[in-house]
């Protein structure tokens, strides 16, 4: 309820017999009539000195003191504990005046939540140097919330979440974020046996980021878990790397991401709806994160080319292999497989037949063993380009000079105007 040093300050502040603070208390219960009704299980005794701003203040060094031991009886009513009385936790002052009792005598919340306290000394915010954050910073003091509030109800959840903020220096989830109101940190991140993001064990890590996930997007993990990217996830193949020089996201963003991970296409706190007119376009720039060769020829495509200008009906990445049953070009699963392939295209392409899907949207124009007539086409177009702009320019450059130096010579053979 107050600091170690407070307390006895009240206790011992001011000269004069102990009858003084009787009388104090018996005036400021009559001032206060039906008081104790009012209170409930809070102990009436606490509350007459507790409550009153102005005696706290005569009694402590400084107005932050006497505010540090202000107890609004709101709070406690409201709270989770609002069927203890004030006793039950601070054990150490049950008597007033209070005794020089130490701080510490009082219960602490592992008295009754000893479960929780063990995950919590298993995580990141039970630091040895005693900064990291307790059970008071995500559920109040007085005012304690319980874990269904703070799931539930968006006031206490936004308070909670205001905390994380404070310590982990960010502003919180952008309002484009598709979690914004739908999600709290505890609900990704787990409540108190919180770990960094890169342990094996964190709910955000790589090997279980599917399993968290999937309690809201049990579709989506599933049909990920069956694909490449959850088989390499799975089978930890050294695959595709998506690391902070390769990711245009910064670590702070997203975190350190090894493998295909929900995170590392989507983001973790900058995520964007489905419907969210970026998100084909943001997803086809973490395709880029891995798969830099196809990206390349992509974008030489014209779907790529239009999606660059601003279409957001062309073609990207997730429109032809999915966004979570992702195979390769082999696999009989796979929309681009050769089977599936017209009617992958006829998504856009109604009338496209067989012959349509002969087009090769990542033909390199470079690879002469994989694409001759691509890399022959190209070299022929770009030597035809270079000698019509060189034949052109030698033309102008000479014509040029034909007007500058040799102008008097032919012009003065040319007839003259009379007058």
């Amino acid at each position: 309820m107050t600091s170690e040093r407070s307390i006895p300050q009240i206790a011992g502040a001011g000269a004069g017999p102990l009858w003084r603070f009787a009388l104090l208390g018996v005036a400021l219960s009559l001032a206060v009539p039906g008081l104790a009704a009012q209170q409930g299980a809070v102990e009436s005794d606490c509350a007459v000195c507790h409550q009153e701003l102005e005696f706290l203040r005569q009694r402590t060094t400084s107005l932050d003191e006497a505010r540090r031991l202000l107890v609004p009886l709101d709070g406690l009513h409201a709270s989770a504990h609002q069927g203890l009385d004030c006793a039950e936790c601070h054990t150490g002052y049950r008597t007033f005046p209070h005794a020089e009792a130490p701080y510490s005598s009082s219960r602490s919340c592992s008295s009754c939540h000893q479960e929780q306290r063990a995950e919590w000394g298993e995580g990141v915010h039970a630091s040895p140097d005693r900064t990291g954050a307790d059970c008071r910073s995500c559920h109040g003091t007085h005012d304690v919330r319980s874990a269904a509030d703070l799931r539930e109800d968006p006031g206490a959840r936004k308070a909670m979440e205001q905390g994380c903020e404070g310590c982990h220096e960010t502003s919180g989830l952008p309002a484009q974020d598709a979690h914004a109101s739908s999600a709290a940190c505890s609900g990704c991140h787990g409540s108190h046996g919180i770990s960094h993001v890169d342990e094996p064990h964190s709910p955000v890590g790589p090997e279980r980021q599917s399993e968290t996930c999937g309690a809201c997007h049990e579709d989506a993990e599933d049909a990920w878990s069956q694909g490449a990217h959850g088989s390499a996830v799975q089978g930890g193949a050294d695959g595709a790397h998506v690391t902070a020089d390769a990711n245009p996201i910064t670590d702070s963003e997203q975190g350190h991401r090894d493998l295909p991970t929900c995170g590392a296409c989507h983001l973790s706190h900058n995520t964007l709806s489905t419907d969210h007119p970026d998100y084909l376009v943001r997803a086809s720039e973490q395709c880029k994160s891995c798969h830099h060769e196809y990206a390349d020829t992509y974008m030489d495509s014209y779907h790529g080319q239009a999606t660059t200008l601003g279409s957001r009906a062309s073609a990207t990445c997730v429109s032809c292999h999915s966004a979570h049953s992702v195979f390769p070009a082999t696999d009989s699963r796979s929309m681009v497989h050769e089977s599936n392939l017209v009617e992958t295209c006829a998504t856009c392409h109604p009338a496209a037949t067989a012959s349509f899907v002969a087009f090769a949207p990542h033909a390199d124009h470079n690879d002469r063993e994989n694409y001759p007539l691509v890399y022959w086409s190209y070299r022929l177009m770009t030597a035809l380009l270079i000698g019509v702009f060189t034949v052109f320019g030698l033309h102008t450059a000479l014509w040029l000079l034909r007007l500058t130096v040799f102008a008097g010579g032919p012009q003065s053979d040319l007839p003259k105007e009379d007058g």
